[in-house]
């Protein structure tokens, strides 16, 4: 059962039950952790999202972390359970793996290998920890707990990864149980990512490494039920709910954090033309890591400009305040090879998405943290060492010969209670026919025709409140001359939030905006529909996120079969009004008479 931090009625009493009507029975017995929904497709954890396309060794690497992940937090959990301490030092292992196993995170082999062999080493001393409790009481098959390759050597360690490799391939078509199990193991990647990333800045702005161990104690034991293979259907469902929870609790705390370091935000105009001097290009969705760039930056006379979800950063005053933060670069994530072979300088990448590196840039590359991929300079944590090296090399490089003619865009903040006020004034006042929610990541993946057909189909009076990459997808119509006003000029058509971590502020304003709606029409019916790209790990995370808030009428792109067959799909659409999108005119017309609650 789940741990007592956690354990609580957290979905309707008959979801259970609900679940294998639907099915018409579930199979019964164990499942291994690896698995795909048919051995065709090589579906598993760690592709199913986002397809490893170029580097025959990842695949192996991605199942021998996962596995050593799956015994580390057999241990972790058992500890916990049996009321013993677990070492500091190993805590952050588990959230390190999972987000590894994305190749938009780590698609560095060599990298890869030592998180595993790390792996090992915090394996052990949970296992020396454990002590007199035996290794054969924990709830897990034979081997997994224990599990070693012949020796930590690279070619030892990819064999055995194989080996993991194909034992997963020959169990064949995954039942409903296992594929709902992958949609909490990919839930749980993104958490783990996105947590990283506020640990790292409650490090940064209180100078002290955290004490609070719940989201590494609740990671262990959900990680901890997969390596069972035990999984029912009611103990995924709450899982699923707690990690929806815990990926909002987490954004709150990081939206927290940033405005007690960075200061009050507000709209600004950002230059998105060079100026003349040496250059830095900082890429990822990490702030903390942005102003610790600045300043080591700003002792070599260099330049830096954001990229990317990153020029949220300009809204900050503290950070606006810079001398040498002069401005925005480039586009968005699916021109990121491009826009990185074009900027002549630096480029440094520590959170967000990270495609794969082209020669032209690669000498130019710089990953930091947790981020790694082939052929870039990977300089690991944020020690000063690294990161005067990096400004060293950021002044030596040349970079733009004289200022470009002046462009700007304006990046703006809005108030999420103003908003939502705005918004109940409109669909009272009838300017406001619908709102629809646009969130999610496009990723690599490009699906942008559908998300503008869409846009471009709705009525007039319809609003799209953005966050994640589908302002991306919009382009250009994302600006208020473009996308046209609404409500007497009161609000753009379109109204950005920002990236994927503000999905806290897409769920206050949902809520707000059902309250507003309430005090002026005593009626629940709120005019709001959703549509999500689901697209990487931090994407599903967040859908969890919405989920667990209440949100329903969510259409669902690009696809929901790698996690849910027929039955499953026909239980969530009932349950949880998730739908998989069609057309962008069959899902206008259906969206366009949905409420909340409906």
């Amino acid at each position: 059962m789940l741990a007592k931090k956690w354990h609580r009625a957290l979905f309707r009493p008959d979801a259970a039950s609900s679940l294998r009507s639907t099915i018409g029975g579930l199979s019964s017995g164990g499942f291994a952790p690896l698995y795909s929904k048919a051995a065709s497709s090589a579906l598993t954890p760690y592709d199913s999202l986002e397809a490893v396309r170029s580097e025959p060794r990842l695949n192996p690497l991605y199942n021998a972390l996962f596995q050593i992940a799956q015994g580390y937090a057999m241990f972790h959990d058992a500890l916990i359970h049996s009321n013993r301490d677990i070492p500091k030092a190993t805590n952050r292992f588990i959230l390190n793996a999972l987000s590894s196993l994305s190749p938009h995170v780590n698609s560095n082999p060599e990298k890869l290998l030592d998180l595993i062999r790390e792996g090992f080493y915090h394996r052990e001393l949970l296992q020396a920890t454990f002590g007199e409790i035996m290794v054969e009481t924990l709830p897990c098959p034979a081997g997994i707990a224990e599990w070693v390759p012949m020796t930590l050597s690279e070619s030892d360690i990819i064999q055995a990864g194989q080996v993991l490799s194909d034992a997963r391939r020959s169990n064949g078509v995954a039942g409903d149980e296992q594929l709902l199990a992958e949609f909490m193991t990919v839930g749980l990647r993104g958490l783990s990512e996105m947590h990283l990333e506020t640990l790292n800045l409650l490090e940064s702005v209180e100078y002290r490494a955290t004490e609070e161990t719940e989201v590494f104690d609740f990671v262990a034991e959900a990680i901890s039920h997969v390596a069972s293979q035990e999984l029912d259907v009611a103990t995924i469902l709450s899982f699923l709910h707690i990690t929806g929870q815990t990926v909002a609790n987490s954004l709150s705390e990081l939206s927290s954090l940033e405005t007690k370091a960075f200061g009050t935000k507000q709209t600004v105009r950002v230059r998105t033309s060079p100026v003349a001097g040496t250059g830095m290009l900082v890429a990822g969705t990490t702030t903390s890591d942005l102003e610790v760039l600045l300043h080591y930056a700003k002792r070599h006379n260099v330049n830096v400009y954001t990229y990317g979800d990153l020029i949220e950063a300009h809204k900050y005053s503290r950070l606006r305040s810079a001398k040498n933060l002069v401005g925005h670069y480039g586009r968005s994530a699916e021109h990121q090879q491009e826009d990185f072979e074009n900027f002549p300088g630096s480029i440094i990448v520590a959170s967000g998405m990270l495609l794969p590196v082209r020669k032209s840039y690669a000498n130019r590359l710089f990953s930091m943290s947790n981020f790694s991929a082939q052929g870039a300079n990977d300089v690991g944590g944020t020690s000063t060492t690294h990161l005067e090296d990096i400004s060293t090399r950021a002044g030596l490089d040349s970079c733009f010969g004289e200022d470009a003619d002046e462009a700007r865009v304006e990046v703006v903040h809005y108030d999420v209670g103003e908003v939502a006020a705005q918004l109940a004034d409109g669909v009272v006042s009838g300017s406001i026919r619908h709102v629809f929610l646009l969130g999610g990541s496009n990723g690599a993946r490009l699906e942008n025709d559908y998300v503008l057909q869409f846009v471009n189909q709705a009525h007039d009076d319809s609003v799209f409140i953005t966050f994640g990459s589908a302002k991306h997808a919009l382009g250009n119509l994302v600006k208020p001359e473009t996308c046209g006003t609404i409500n007497g000029g009161a609000l753009p058509r379109i109204i950005d939030l920002g990236p994927l971590e503000k999905t806290v502020d897409a769920l206050q304003l949902v809520r707000e905006f059902e309250k507003q709606m309430i005090l002026r029409t005593r009626s629940d019916r709120v005019p709001l529909s959703t549509l999500y790209w689901l697209s990487c790990q931090k994407s599903c995370a967040c859908l969890l996120a919405l989920l667990a808030d209440g949100v329903r009428n969510i259409y669902v792109g690009p696809e929901l079969s790698p996690f849910m067959s027929d039955s499953v799909q026909t239980y969530f659409s009932d349950a949880y009004k998730l739908y998989p999108i069609s057309t962008p005119e069959n899902d206008i017309k259906k969206m366009s008479t949905l409420t909340i609650s409906d």
